[in-house]
């Protein structure tokens, strides 16, 4: 056998390994998602056998006591604040990708991104203490309490805009540069080449940062708790106290019992549903790093799946052309291109994860002594923050020290991520990614 004969040989051998791994690897992941819904039907199945789906929507209101479990009040407070925060940081998000992808130079455009995936990392607790602090005292000169569906929608959609912004960045490094030379030279505007060709180009993926955004902003716990005033009735104008769905468990799994739980599980709120699911590892650790990480999957899958789509359809058919197995097309072609784009949903999962205080508090405890193993119970950054600001009196100005410390060490871990991935793709093709 001549050694090309070995190479191909052995590059097939490895592609037989390959594929079947990542194949094993995404039905696991599907194997999550299957495992909370069997887990949602077993818990909630009792109560919808007495009464069926219905009496979810027709009951005369959420009376738990009563056996009355109307969630309707709570869906529409939910799907209110989710479109009000998505419309608000929808437009601010992408405006200010296309800023630092396009216009800014090339120092400032990085120090605006670093900014922007730094802020994407800050507890939403600390979001919520602004929002007590700053923005419910000055709605309340408006409209009393303050407290209301307009205050969560204000500060979900500040927290959401980061995550809007990375992804849409990462779907506008995706758009060829010929599309926005060719523009160029036909005497196309620079605003209008971005309107009508940037834009339309990176729909796909600008759609996907929303859909994200969406999702964080309709699963987000704490925020709602601190500043949307946490009663169960459906809102009439902005200014109206509200309750959602992910605030009603929040309030109440911690004394709920028999139906009045289940009802709390068919509300099919995932973060705190899988607590449950892991109540068997009790307070600790390992409890609340397996709920984080079945938290983050989505994310991270989906913009990771998002940027190789993006690169795949021309340099997949180049690496074909030059004979190259469909692993080394993956390795070697596909991964080095989409690399930036797996960069952003790294730090997106890594300050999503960090940020998180609503799945700690149940899953990780509150001791605050040095853990010894995974098992033992542990307080993070995040929960140490929500303890001082609602449980320790006068305890905000360590609470905004805590966030401090919190955010430096996000920094640290958003530079060392963007070296790497630097450093990679230097190893990879020779070249870094920049942007247009």
């Amino acid at each position: 056998m001549t050694p090309a004969t070995l190479s191909v040989t052995s590059s097939k051998r490895q592609g037989w390994l390959f594929w079947p791994a990542l194949s094993l690897l995404a039905l696991m992941a599907a194997l999550v998602i299957f495992l909370i819904v069997a887990f949602l039907l077993r818990e909630g199945s009792p109560l919808i056998a007495q009464g069926g789906i219905a009496r979810f929507f027709t009951d005369d209101g959420w009376w738990p006591l009563e056996a009355s479990f109307n969630m309707t009040p709570m869906l529409l407070a939910s799907l209110y604040l989710t479109i009000g925060a998505l419309f608000v940081a929808t437009p601010l998000g992408v405006a200010i990708a296309l800023v630092t992808t396009f216009k800014a130079p090339a120092r400032l455009a990085q120090l605006l991104r670093n900014l922007v995936e730094v802020s994407a990392a800050i507890p939403t607790v600390v979001y919520g203490l602004w929002g007590v602090t700053s923005i419910v005292p000055i709605l309340n000169m408006w409209s009393s309490p303050g407290a209301s569906l307009l205050a969560g929608i204000l500060v979900v959609a500040l927290m959401i805009i980061p995550t809007i912004t990375i992804l849409t960045q990462s779907a506008l490094q995706t758009v060829p540069q010929a599309y926005i030379q060719g523009s160029a030279a036909l005497g196309v505007s620079s605003s209008q080449t971005l309107l009508r060709v940037v834009i339309p180009a990176s729909s796909q993926g600008i759609f996907s940062a929303m859909v994200l955004g969406a999702a964080r902003a309709i699963g987000e716990t704490m925020v709602v708790l601190m500043v949307c005033g946490n009663i169960v009735q459906v809102p009439t104008s902005l200014f109206d106290p509200v309750r959602t769905l992910t605030a009603n468990i929040a309030l109440e799994m911690p004394y709920a019992m028999g139906d009045h739980r289940a009802s709390l599980f068919v509300a099919g709120l995932v973060m705190l549903l899988l607590v449950s699911a892991l109540v068997a590892l009790g307070y600790s650790i390992l409890a609340g790093g397996l709920t984080l990480a079945c938290m983050i999957l989505p994310t991270l899958a989906r913009s990771m799946a998002f940027s190789l789509e993006s690169a795949a359809s021309a340099h997949r058919a180049g690496g074909t052309a030059l004979g190259l197995s469909r692993q080394s097309v993956l390795w070697h072609v596909l991964v080095p291109v989409a690399l930036p784009g797996i960069c952003a949903g790294i730090v997106l999962a890594l300050t999503r994860a960090l940020a998180e205080t609503a799945v700690l508090l149940f899953t990780s405890g509150y001791s605050d002594r040095m853990p010894e193993s995974l098992l033992d119970s542990g307080r993070s950054i995040s929960v140490h923050i929500y303890d001082l600001s609602t449980n320790v009196p006068g305890g905000s100005p360590n609470a905004y020290g805590s966030a401090l410390a919190l955010l430096l060490l996000l920094a640290m871990l958003s530079f060392s991520v963007h070296a790497i991935t630097r450093w990679m793709q230097l190893r990879m093709t020779g070249t870094t990614t920049r942007s247009h």
